[in-house]
């Protein structure tokens, strides 16, 4: 008896057939936005935003013109007022000086200019020719008319001897350069007293060759000279002061 072997239909068929591979699992990938997408449409918006920018700022502005005011047109017309009455003007009354004055006649004459001066011309019978001024008439130097000259008076200097109205009267101190020098000489200063006494001006009056002197005499009347109250009147006073040297 034959062995034999069975085979098995189903393994047979399996071999025949190879069985299909097992399906992958698929697996669904995440939705992501497209980063270059969303880049590229907020570039372009950019330029679309400046592009619009730039022409409403280029296009032409148009101003209204202003209006022109209305112009006035004047007429003239001529209106005839009529005529203002005046009122009469008040005469104030005349003042008291007024009334006294008498009311010179009308037909009285303009009084007589007053005569011009008479002026000789230059002539050697004339010592000096005075000026005038104003209107004048020339005749000769007999019917000349003399012009008077105001005389000012000459002002009185009392000379004052030495103590003479109190006070305090030093004696000028001798400049020792001057004695070094032998220096001698007198000097008069004149010099002008007031009321109280006081000594208000001082002047060399007749001075001597030597500097000094003179200023020491001078200083001294200016600067220390007082006199008693009403000893002496107010005027022009003189002093002369000696500066000798003593002989050895």
């Amino acid at each position: 008896m034959n062995s034999g072997t069975v085979e098995n239909p189903i393994q047979t068929r399996s071999s025949e057939y190879p069985a299909p591979p097992p399906k992958a699992a698929q697996v669904r990938p995440t939705e992501e936005p497209d980063l270059l997408a969303v880049f590229t449409l907020v570039l372009w918006l950019t330029c679309l935003a400046v592009g619009c920018l730039g022409w409403w700022l280029q296009r032409p502005t148009t101003t209204p013109k202003p209006k022109e005011p209305p112009q006035s047109v004047t007429e003239l017309v001529e209106v005839q007022l009529p005529p203002e009455e005046t009122a009469p003007q008040e005469i104030p009354p005349p003042t008291p000086q007024q009334a006294e004055q008498p009311e010179q006649p009308p037909d009285a004459p303009p009084p007589a200019p007053p005569p011009l001066p008479a002026v000789a011309l230059p002539s050697p019978a004339i010592a000096f020719a005075i000026p005038v001024e104003g209107p004048s008439r020339i005749v000769s130097a007999r019917q000349a008319v003399p012009i008077a000259t105001p005389v000012v008076p000459r002002p009185v200097v009392r000379r004052l001897a030495t103590g003479e109205g109190g006070g305090s009267q030093p004696d000028p101190q001798y400049p020792p350069q001057s004695i070094i020098d032998e220096e001698q000489g007198s000097v008069v200063i004149r010099f002008a007293v007031d009321e109280s006494g006081r000594v208000i001006s001082a002047e060399i009056s007749s001075p001597c060759r030597w500097a000094l002197l003179n200023q020491a005499a001078l200083q001294t009347v200016r600067e220390r000279y007082r006199f008693s109250p009403g000893a002496l009147s107010p005027g022009l006073y003189e002093k002369r002061f000696v500066f000798r040297l003593n002989s050895m």
